[in-house]
Parts: C-alpha cells; structure tokens; sequence
C-alpha cells in the first residue's frame, strides 16, 4: 500500500517497468541463479528480521535526567542503482534493509545507460538486466522505475528530506547531481560506487564479488596488500557465502527515523 504522507507525482507513471518485463527477466534468469538471490535475501533477513511499525525507549542514565528515543520508518526510501549494473547481490543488500525497516515507500531507480530517458512503459529503451529485475520480483518489491538521472533528480526534489533516505549504487561517476543535491537540502544520502570487493577464505586472497559460480573465475580479481583478516577487509566471506553480499554500514536502522526527548524527571 502506498504511504499517504508522500504521493507519487503522476508523470513518473510513465517510466515504470511493466509486469511483462518483470516476469520476463524472472523467466530468463534460471533456476540457479535465481537460487543466488533468495539465499542472499533469506541471510540479510534473518541477519535482520523485520522492524516493527514504531519502537519507543527509556533511558535513565542518573537521577538527574533521562532520554527517551522514539524510533519509526522513513517514509521513501529510494534506491538509485545503474541499469546494467552487474552485481544483483549488492543490489539486494542496500534494497533489502530498506525493506526491512518497514520503509513505508521502497521505490527502485534503475538509470538507464547513455542518459537517454526512455519510457518503460511504451516499450522503449533497453530495460534493466534481468538479473537486478528478478532480484526485486523475489524480494517483493511492485513498483520499479527506468529513468535517466534528469527525472530521478526530478523526483528526489519532491522528497520530504527530513523524514526519506536515498541510496545510490553503482560505478563512478554515478550520481552526482543526486549526491550533490542530498547534501544540499540534508537528505540522508549513501553511495556504493566501488566495486563490491571482499577476502574470499576459500582462495585465501582479495576478489571481486561476482553473481553466479559459473562465471566466478572471469570477474574476480586480486586486491594485492590488503589482510586477510575480519579487521583487514571490510567483508570476509566462506566457500558457503561468496555469492552472498552485505554493507557493513547499511542495516535497516539506517532507514529509520529517530525521535529524541530529553528530559528531567519530576517525583511524583
């Protein structure tokens, strides 16, 4: 159900991907490496779980004083990710805490290559890779937008930036009239435009994430000087888990908005 604290502007309508592409990229994905996303969304949510609708709590450090911290949803959290962007699982983990959070807007920005601006809805332009469509059609997320980066900032403009949060992921130079900006008007902003890199304790060195095991040896590569160690590297991973991706510094409660009161208790 759409929030009713922030309506979404009439003219985006026509860059929404259409169910037919959706189920398409689904269809064309495989068995197996639909397999890859849903254990990467079944470890971000049990890492996680869900957050609840509103969570209130109090603290009194002394006699003199406490703090009370109200904590609730964002209303939009938007997700600005490059059309062809080639790694569905570091999609999936800065989409998915937003999801988890109860984000109560999660809207999906795929920027089409080139900076043409093509209407998803007419048929136009060449739709996301597949593999980023599907990784949305099985984490549940409806309404997915192909726009050029003009009519995303169009609609970021719009945001409430007290009360949304923006993530762009991607290759640099990626959004930066976007980044530019959330840091004029404070929208809370974080941008993943490095490659997802992480040590890999089965080869015992630095690689690169790569979607499916059937293409591993193609895309990784070595990181030289950099420990192999859970303090050396920001993402250490198994034989079991390196198709699994996490951002250390993006949880759900990123996507949260934080209320505070602070307060000098009066005897009753």
């Amino acid at each position: 159900m759409m929030a009713d604290v922030f309506a979404l502007p009439d003219w985006l309508e026509a860059y929404a991907v259409n169910d037919a592409s959706m189920a398409d990229a689904y269809e064309a994905l495989g068995a197996e490496s639909r397999s890859v996303l849903k254990k990467c969304i079944a470890r971000l949510h049990r890492i996680w779980g869900e957050s609840p609708e509103r969570a209130v709590s109090l603290r009194c450090p002394s006699r003199g004083f406490c703090l009370e911290c109200e904590d609730l949803p964002a209303d939009a959290a938007v997700i600005v990710c490059e059309a062809d962007y080639r790694h569905p699982v570091a999609f999936l983990a800065a989409l998915m805490p937003a999801v988890l959070s109860g984000a109560r807007l999660v809207l999906p920005f795929f920027l089409s290559p080139g900076g043409s601006a093509p209407s998803a809805l007419s048929g136009t332009g060449a739709p996301p890779a597949a593999p980023l469509l599907a990784a949305l059609e099985l984490a549940g997320v409806e309404h997915v937008y192909l726009v050029n980066e003009g009519a995303a900032l169009d609609f970021v403009l719009g945001l409430p930036s007290d009360a949304s949060r923006l993530v762009l992921v991607g290759e640099k130079p990626f959004g930066q009239s976007l980044v530019l900006h959330a840091h004029n008007t404070g929208l809370p902003c974080r941008s993943f435009v490095q490659p997802p890199r992480y040590y890999n304790e089965r080869l015992g060195r630095m690689v690169e994430l790569s979607f499916a095991m059937a293409d591993a040896g193609s895309r990784r590569v070595d990181e030289p000087g950099v420990a192999g160690s859970l303090y050396g590297a920001p993402v250490c991973l198994d034989a079991d888990h390196e198709n699994v991706w996490i951002w250390p510094d993006l949880g759900p409660e990123w996507f949260r908005l934080r209320r505070m009161r602070l307060f000098s208790p009066r005897a009753s």
